[in-house]
C-alpha cells in the first residue's frame, strides 16, 4: 500500500511538470507567432512605402522623357 501512495505522488508531480512545460511551450509559440506577424507587417509596410515612393518619383520625372 505504501508504494501506491508514493506512486500517486510521483504521478501528481510528473503531471504538474508536464502541464507546466505544455503551457510554457504554447505561450512561447504564441509570442513567436505575434513577433513573426509584426515582422511580416513591417516588411509589407516598407515595400508599400518603397513602391509608392518609386511611383511618385517616376511621375515627377515623366515630364522630362522625350516622346
Amino acid at each position: 500500500m505504501g508504494f501506491l501512495s508514493a506512486f500517486s505522488t510521483i504521478l501528481k508531480v510528473f503531471s504538474k511538470i508536464a502541464g507546466y512545460l505544455i503551457v510554457k511551450k504554447s505561450v512561447e509559440r504564441d509570442i513567436m507567432k505575434d513577433q513573426l506577424d509584426d515582422i511580416h507587417l513591417a516588411k509589407m509596410v516598407k515595400e508599400n512605402l518603397d513602391s509608392n515612393s518609386n511611383k511618385s518619383t517616376r511621375s515627377k520625372l515623366r515630364k522630362y522623357i522625350r516622346k
